[in-house]
């Protein structure tokens, strides 16, 4: 033992001073053991509070992929909900078609129940009429000179000859204002059924030409036609 008698301590105050050395010992050992209880108890809510907050963020990845799935399931819904309606409007408009193509038919077959296809026949057997006559027998009886139909001469539309035109009468169509309103492929039909031969002409021109005509507007015509190489654009 440290030998304190030198330094003029009495043998109580090296008693007195060792109990207080080694009450500090003491209080120091506790302290450490203390902070590290604690430091290990905080490291460990930290470790489950970081658990806590990982699980939360799958949880929130997973709802938010849930929210994605819901999103796009509701878009595919409204997006075939909208074809729905399209496949109906549709198929309103091709009653409507179909009802017009009855209803046409319905007017053609009373024309011819009235003899109107005859009467063409007829004009188309007999001899070529020159334009702005009367064919005998369309609406002869009729008083008044507006219901009467005037040939034109389709010949001056540019791809219609003499056999066409003739061909175009024995059909019904007899004036510029019935070709212009004439269905293209109707035409086409016509013309090509009637000879092999003439499939080298197509009537695209035709209509808009037979409406100039009927309109009397025959420079625009000539500027049309200029630009047409055997009716068609060149």
């Amino acid at each position: 033992m440290i030998n304190l008698d030198i330094l003029g301590f009495s043998p109580e105050q090296v008693k007195d001073l060792l109990t207080i050395v080694l009450m500090l010992a003491g209080a120091f050992a506790l302290g450490y053991l203390f902070r590290n209880f604690l430091s290990t108890g905080y490291k460990q809510r930290i470790l489950r509070d970081e658990k806590t907050i990982a699980e939360l963020k799958q949880q929130l990845q997973h709802a938010r992929q849930e929210a994605s799935d819901d999103t796009e399931s509701a878009q595919m819904q409204a997006r075939l909900l909208q074809f729905e309606r399209s496949n109906e409007l549709l198929k309103a408009d091709l009653e409507v078609a179909q009802n017009d193509r009855a209803r046409l038919k319905a007017q053609l077959t009373e024309m011819e129940r009235q003899g109107f296809g005859k009467k063409a026949e007829q004009l188309s057997r007999s001899e070529p009429l020159k334009a702005g006559t009367i064919p005998s027998g369309v609406e002869e009886d009729t008083p008044a000179s507006s219901n009467k139909i005037v040939l034109d001469q389709l010949r001056k539309i540019e791809g219609i000859g003499p056999k066409i035109e003739e061909i175009l009468h024995k059909h019904g169509i007899l004036t510029y204002k019935m070709l212009a309103e004439a269905d293209v492929d109707r035409v086409r039909e016509i013309v090509h059924s009637a000879n092999p031969a003439y499939k080298v002409h197509d009537p695209a021109t035709w209509p808009e030409q037979a409406k100039l005509a009927d309109l009397e507007l025959w420079d625009e015509l000539d500027l049309l036609q200029s630009k047409l190489k055997g009716g068609k654009k060149a």
